[in-house]
C-alpha cells in the first residue's frame, strides 16, 4: 500500500471512529457490550539510547505545552456519573496505582483506601492459576472503599511472551504478539477471547493490550521496548490493524476492557522509557502512516488508549508524550477523533519522567488531556492525588476538567459492569 492510500485509510478510519461514539460518554461501543505500566515495564532490562537520530536533545519541560488551557473541551452532554461524586471521589477515580500480583501488601491496600484510587494495576509475575488471582482480587475489591455504585478496576500486563504477568491453572499460556501475528485474524479473535474470558473470571478488568506498535524492518531488533521482546504484530501497519482489530474484538467479547499502546508508537525508538531518561522519536509525525493500527483500534471499539513517556520531536520536541497536548489532546483527540479514556504509561518509576515531582507527573498528563494516571510506585500516589487536588482547589476550568475525565472513566467503568450510571 503505498503512503497515499494508507493516509486515506487511516483518515477513513478515523472518521468511523469518530462517528461511532456514544456522545457524553468518551467510549466507542454500547453500554450493552459484555463486560503497565507498559513500554518495558517488567520487560528484560535494557538500558537506554538516544532516539533514531542518536543526536542528543534537551531535556523535556517540567510543564505541559499551555498549561493554562482545560485538559478537554466541555463534553456536550451532561456528567451525571461524575456529578454524584465529591471532587476528591472524581480524582480518585484517575488514579491506577500498583499492588502486587500475588497479593496486596496491607501498605497497598491502606494507600488504596486512604486516596480513593479507582484502579490497580498487578505488578510482577503470579502464578496461583484462576483461583488463586481470583483470591487477590476479591481480597482488593473488599478492601477498597470505592464510591456507591461504583467498583475497582483490576488491570494487569497480559500481552503474551515476555509479558504475561499471570499464570498457572485456568490461564493459558499467552505466546508472544511476533507468534500471535502469523494465525489467521479469525483465530487470533477467538483466542483472544478465550483468553479474556479466562482473566474475567479471575476478577481482573483489563490485560493493557494490544500493542498497536509498529516496527520498521530497518530498525528490527535495536528497537529495545518492542521489537526486542516480540511484543509486536509485525512492521506493516496495514497487518498489524488487522491484528490490533482482531485482539480488541476477542478480549472485549471476553469481557475485558482494551488498551491500545503506546501511543503515537514506540515502534521508531531505540531505549527503553521505563529505563532510559531520554528516548527520542525523531520520525513520527502527527499524521503518520504507522498510526494506522491506533485508528483500527478505536473504530473496532477500544476502551482506552495508553500514551507512551518517550519524546516525538516531530510532534512536540519539548515534552514527553503523556505530558504533550500537541500528542494527547491534538494528535490524538482532535486528529484520531479520540474521545474515550487516555491512560499513560506508567508515570510513578519510569525514567523518562524521574525529572519532575510525583505531583507535577500526574497534573501535567491531566491537563494535557489524559485521563487516568497510572503508577506503578504506590508511595508516591498520595503526593499525586494531594497535587491534583490542590490544583482542582485553585483552577475552576481544570476542576471542571477533572469532572469531564472522572465521567470518561466511569462511563468506561459501566461498560465493563463497573459502575451504575444513569443516562446523560
Amino acid at each position: 500500500m503505498t503512503d497515499r492510500s494508507r493516509r486515506a485509510l487511516l483518515a477513513a478510519l478515523a472518521a468511523t471512529a469518530a462517528g461511532a461514539g456514544l456522545a457524553g460518554c468518551g467510549t466507542r461501543r454500547g453500554p450493552d457490550d459484555p463486560g503497565g505500566p507498559t513500554g518495558g515495564r517488567g520487560t528484560p532490562g535494557s538500558t537506554g539510547s538516544p532516539g533514531p537520530s542518536g543526536a542528543p536533545s534537551p531535556t523535556p519541560s517540567d510543564s505541559p505545552a499551555t498549561p493554562d488551557s482545560p485538559a478537554t473541551p466541555t463534553p456536550t452532554s451532561t456528567t451525571p456519573c461524575a456529578d454524584a461524586l465529591s471532587m476528591e471521589q472524581r480524582i480518585g477515580q484517575l488514579m491506577m496505582m500498583g499492588v502486587n500480583s500475588s497479593g496486596a501488601t496491607a501498605g497497598q491496600l491502606d494507600i488504596l483506601r486512604s486516596t480513593g484510587a479507582g484502579a490497580v494495576i498487578m505488578m510482577g509475575n503470579y502464578g496461583g492459576g484462576r483461583s488463586g488471582v481470583r483470591g487477590v482480587t476479591d481480597e482488593m475489591r473488599s478492601a477498597a472503599d470505592p464510591p456507591d455504585g461504583v467498583d475497582l478496576l483490576v488491570a494487569t500486563d497480559q500481552e503474551g511472551g515476555l509479558v504475561q504477568r499471570l499464570t498457572g491453572q485456568g490461564l493459558d499460556t499467552i505466546p508472544a504478539a511476533a507468534t500471535q501475528a502469523g494465525w489467521s485474524t479469525a483465530t487470533l479473535r477467538e483466542r483472544a477471547e478465550r483468553w479474556g474470558t479466562q482473566l474475567k473470571r479471575a476478577g481482573v478488568d483489563s490485560g493493557l493490550s494490544p500493542v498497536a506498535d509498529v516496527v520498521p524492518p530497518e530498525i528490527g531488533n535495536a528497537n529495545k521496548p518492542i521489537a526486542a521482546n516480540n511484543r509486536g504484530y509485525g512492521s506493516d501497519p496495514d497487518e498489524v490493524a488487522a491484528k490490533v482489530v482482531a485482539v480488541v474484538e476477542g478480549l472485549r467479547a471476553g469481557g475485558l476492557a482494551t488498551a491500545l499502546k503506546h501511543f503515537p508508537g514506540l515502534g521508531r525508538v531505540t531505549g527503553n522509557t521505563d529505563f532510559a531518561t531520554r528516548v527520542v522519536d525523531d520520525t513520527t509525525t502527527a499524521d503518520d502512516p504507522l498510526l494506522e493500527p491506533f485508528a483500527a483500534g478505536i473504530a473496532a471499539g477500544s476502551d482506552m488508549v495508553m500514551v507512551a513517556t518517550a519524546v516525538y520531536s516531530r510532534i512536540d520536541p519539548d515534552h514527553v508524550a503523556a505530558l504533550s497536548r500537541a500528542v494527547i489532546a491534538e494528535a490524538l483527540r482532535d486528529g484520531l477523533g479520540w474521545d474515550g479514556v487516555v491512560v499513560s504509561d506508567d508515570l510513578g518509576v519510569a525514567k523518562a519522567v524521574s525529572h519532575l515531582s510525583p505531583g507535577r507527573r500526574a497534573v501535567g498528563f491531566l491537563r494535557a488531556g489524559g485521563d487516568l494516571v497510572v503508577n506503578v510506585d504506590p508511595a508516591s500516589v498520595s503526593a499525586m492525588v494531594e497535587a491534583v487536588v490542590a490544583e482542582a482547589s485553585d483552577d475552576d476550568d481544570f476542576a471542571a476538567a477533572v469532572t469531564v475525565k472522572a465521567e470518561r472513566v466511569l462511563r468506561m467503568k459501566a461498560g465493563r459492569g463497573l459502575a451504575e450510571c444513569p443516562a446523560g
